[in-house]
């Protein structure tokens, strides 16, 4: 596998096994293709699919393998990010086509974030990973964005108003004043132990 420009070139055994699986399962747009190639866009990724007459009619490409989940899985040669709606779409439609997942359709709701994955292999043997990451937002309704935003104001003003406050403390003067009439009687404020007793 070759990447330029993010186009990924990948070797395959059957240029018509590869034009249904791309185009009708995975629902990809073909551009100028011949015999020996297809040019194809995954949701705006190109991916250039290269006749390799020597993996044989039956045969696969080589993998490399990295562990998950406690299982040697191959790695992807091509990485997709979907917006959430497109993803569970592919999702829904890989399912209809029977296809087999290296990932099943995995969707995992975290506390800012939503991520989706799954991953798959094409006739040749090449693997390609599906994913999307949605910020939670995207899914709340109109009120509850609106109450996410008032927290969070309250927040940066809270934060921001901590600054102002030591700056005050600190600019305090170290004694009280007594006015009386037009004279000014400057008195010392005794210190304080931490239980709040005052030491004359």
């Amino acid at each position: 596998m070759n990447q330029v420009n993010n186009q990924t070139a990948i070797q395959i055994r059957d240029i018509e096994e590869a034009r249904h699986f791309y185009r009708e399962v995975l629902g990809c747009l073909e551009g100028q293709s011949d015999a020996q190639r297809l040019d194809l866009s995954l949701y705006g990724r190109p991916i250039v699919c290269n006749f390799n007459p020597q993996l044989g009619k039956q045969g696969r490409v080589s993998s490399d393998y990295r562990l998950m989940d406690g299982k040697y899985r191959p790695m992807a040669r091509c990485c997709v990010v979907l917006q959430m709606k497109e993803w569970r779409a592919l999702a829904g439609r890989l399912r209809k086509y029977g296809v087999k997942f290296v990932i099943e359709p995995l969707h995992v709701n975290g506390i800012s974030r939503g991520q989706a994955t799954l991953s798959l292999l094409d006739p040749s043997g090449n693997a390609l990973e599906l994913k999307s990451i949605r910020d939670h937002a995207e899914h709340l309704s109109p009120q509850e964005r609106l109450k996410a935003f008032g927290k969070r104001v309250f927040w940066v003003a809270l934060v921001a108003s901590i600054p102002v406050c030591w700056i005050l403390v600190q600019n305090r003067p170290a004694t009280h004043e007594i006015v009386t009439g037009n004279v000014v009687i400057p008195v010392q404020v005794p210190p304080c132990t931490s239980g709040g007793f005052c030491i004359p």
